[in-house]
């Protein structure tokens, strides 16, 4: 006989990444590994474990550009895993992070070499590209389960 436990819906659920993902080696639609950082507990009742298999959805990704135009990197909490190993499909704001954006610096530099030579000063934006978005190992962002679920402990 197993016991069960319901994971209500709303119930805060806190991911972080597993390894480093930087937006030029990301597409849209991949999905990228994550863990749940804390145990969720229900009723004094361990339903997700910490560490458990987590995923995320690439929503967009984009590559530092021409001119020094930052990268940019979208991604949207899936699911994570109960004790029972049933996908707990969980719902939470995107997730928006942007590159380093270089475009004053580029344009600055583009303009004085350009008062000595046109050419070249707008060839160097053509190669100076700005930084991809960088999602880090161990960064945390928060969920929330989608709807109430029965978990088997």
């Amino acid at each position: 006989m197993s016991n069960q436990k319901t994971l209500k819906a709303g119930t805060m659920v806190v991911l972080e990444s597993t390894q480093s993902y930087n937006s030029n080696d990301l597409s849209t639609g991949q999905t990228i590994n994550a863990r749940t950082k804390y145990n969720v507990v229900a009723d004094r009742q361990n339903l997700v474990t910490a560490g458990s298999h987590s995923s995320i959805l690439v929503t967009d990704s984009k590559k530092g550009g021409f001119y020094g135009s930052p990268g940019s990197l979208e991604i949207q909490v899936i699911s994570t895993t109960a004790v029972d190993s049933q996908q707990v499909l969980l719902s939470g704001m995107p997730i928006k992070i942007s590159g380093e954006d270089k475009r004053a610096l580029v344009w600055i530099v583009s303009i004085l070499v350009s008062s000595f030579t046109f050419g070249l000063g707008l060839l160097i934006g053509l190669f100076w590209k700005g930084k991809p978005a960088e999602l880090k190992a161990g960064h945390s962002f928060n969920a929330n389960v989608a709807s109430d679920m029965e978990v088997n402990f």
